[in-house]
């Protein structure tokens, strides 16, 4: 198999106020089919949302590389300018959150727009793009709708397709049931599934939830920091 992401001896820390450097990552190794479906589980505070900041080029390493395979080109996260580090997040990389960040004061098909039309792309073309991603999530009814208007579920749905509407190779989800109920975390889940093999997406999944992990791949267990299993 081909693959997309190589992660070699990534380092992290953060500073806090009199207290010194508190390290986040040690030395991470391991690398991601194209096509895959990785989670990385483990406890708060092991490192996993910092590693997605990493992989999705929001954040910057202490040391290590990250490289990024795409259409025969292989993107060394250190040696980026910070242009090509955002052209490469808006077109290649899709996020979803916890707590799905919406903009409240724009309605949902609105939201689902943003990333392309910030990619230069026409606005009648961004709305018909939108038009078919929020068909296809389940909430068409709902497009016209500020985000407060919507339920939890629904709101995920619609960071889904904000997320997809740039066509991304690596889709990044963070805790994405994490601030769901049962019935709509089974939803969710079954909804990104079915997505990712539709769009033939890479898919790495941070989560402490044993029934988002068991849809994956691989696993990975992470604590303290480190990968341990």
């Amino acid at each position: 198999m081909n693959t997309i992401l190589q992660i070699h001896e990534i380092t992290k820390s953060y500073s806090l106020e009199n207290k010194g450097d508190r390290p986040v990552l040690s030395g991470i190794n391991f690398s991601v089919n194209k096509g895959e479906f990785l989670a990385l589980v483990g406890p708060s505070g092991a490192g996993k949302s910092t590693l997605l900041h990493l992989i999705g080029l929001l954040d910057t390493a202490d040391s290590g590389t990250i490289a990024l395979s795409l259409e025969s080109h292989n993107y060394s996260y250190p040696l980026l300018s910070k242009k090509i580090q955002t052209q490469l997040r808006n077109a290649y990389i899709g996020f979803i959150f916890q707590f799905h960040h919406l903009l409240p004061e724009f309605s949902a098909i609105e939201n689902v727009m943003m990333p392309r039309l910030l990619a230069g792309i026409s606005k009648q073309e961004c709305l018909a793009d939108a038009k078919i991603l929020m068909e296809r999530v389940g909430v068409s009814h709902r497009e016209n709708h500020k985000p407060s208007e919507l339920s939890g579920g629904e709101q995920q749905r619609v960071a889904i397709a904000r997320a997809l509407i740039n066509k991304p190779q690596l889709l990044l989800a963070d805790e994405p049931t994490g601030n769901l109920d049962t019935a709509n975390t089974e939803s969710v889940l079954e909804l990104l599934q079915s997505v990712r093999r539709e769009y033939n997406v890479t898919c790495i999944v941070a989560t402490h939830s044993q029934q988002v992990a068991s849809l994956a791949d691989r696993i990975l267990v992470m604590k303290d920091g480190k990968i341990v299993e």
